[in-house]
């Protein structure tokens, strides 16, 4: 079960990954529901049941989001308060200790991230998610998204530190 669990990992980092090189908000939305597809698997194998919860859960959210955005359409703050309550409310009925809950809360934190428009919020948000990951993957011997938690850090430093960067040159210029 367990080597089972480690390739279903790898496949999910693969198609997230992947999902970076499309241009196409389709194609990227497809690639992300079959990475948290693949990460609830890893999960179940793992025993890990609230990150599997979680992964299943953000598949949900993923496709909700994509009907909305494919529509050019903003995600209601209803359909926003909808899907908080559910994971809270799924979140109240699962018994797993403190370690249980690193996945509800990165849950709730990255929903909350990837719904508002400020980029740079949701990369520092993404960022603290990564890093609570991290913990929880460790705990449960998930090491394929632990390598994908380290590099989505590194990633949102850099992005945090490029487009902050580009603002303050722009600032200056203004001057």
């Amino acid at each position: 079960m367990y080597i089972i669990a480690q390739v279903l990992g790898i496949v999910g980092v693969i198609s997230l990954f992947l999902s970076i090189l499309y241009n196409n908000k389709k194609q990227i939305v497809i690639l992300q529901i079959i990475s948290s597809l693949f990460y609830g698997l890893e999960y179940l194998f793992l025993n890990a049941i609230p990150a599997m919860i979680m992964s299943f859960i953000s598949l949900l959210r993923c496709i909700i989001f994509y009907l909305f955005e494919r529509k050019n359409k903003k995600v209601p703050v209803i359909v926003l308060i909808i899907i908080i309550l559910a994971i809270i409310l799924i979140a109240k009925f699962l018994n797993y200790g403190v370690m249980g809950y690193f996945p509800i809360i990165c849950t709730l934190l990255y929903t909350i991230g990837i719904w508002q428009k400020n980029l740079n919020l949701f990369r520092i948000i993404t960022l603290i998610v990564s890093c609570i990951w991290i913990g929880y993957n460790i705990y449960v011997g998930a090491y394929p998204s632990l390598i994908e938690n380290i590099v989505e850090i590194i990633t949102s430093l850099t992005a945090i530190y490029k487009f902050n960067l580009d603002d303050k040159k722009k600032k200056r210029g203004k001057r």
